[in-house]
């Protein structure tokens, strides 16, 4: 049988959506007052602002979790080990990326820090396939 004609729900999928939704958004608004802040806070590692960008990241792949709800592989090694992990490393670029400038580094920070972690995210499962083919047309 063929996964993408499957109309079964795969449950375990979706309660992994659940979580990397509902996980995230608890987080943010239980500590808003710590993530949102106008000014670059001087002699701050801005962790906070980093889990703002790791929350992005897993909300996004949230819906693409959703998405492919029908799917019949199971989810859980790679939906516990490998994308959190990935999901650092998004965050962590995108969060050092919006710091290199001054302009990011304000308010502009969260919008920015969003919008890209979504879309990498979203993108997740093409990542080092993304990657590797940016590579190749910069050695060809």
């Amino acid at each position: 049988m063929d996964e993408k004609n499957n109309k079964r729900i795969n449950w375990l999928r979706v309660f992994f959506a659940a979580i990397f939704f509902i996980t995230p958004i608890l987080f943010i608004i239980i500590f808003r007052d710590k993530i949102f802040y106008p000014n670059v806070q001087v002699n701050s590692y801005n962790f906070w602002r980093f889990l703002w960008s790791l929350s992005c990241s897993f909300v996004s792949f949230s819906i693409l979790v959703y998405h492919n709800r029908f799917l019949v592989n199971s989810p859980f090694p790679t939906f516990v080990y490998y994308y959190p992990f990935l999901f650092l490393i998004i965050s962590s670029l995108v969060f050092s990326a919006c710091h290199l400038f001054p302009q990011s580094s304000n308010y502009v920070f969260y919008y920015i820090s969003f919008s890209f972690c979504s879309i990498f995210s979203y993108l997740a499962d093409k990542f080092w396939e993304n990657i590797i083919s940016v590579i190749k047309k910069k050695v060809k």
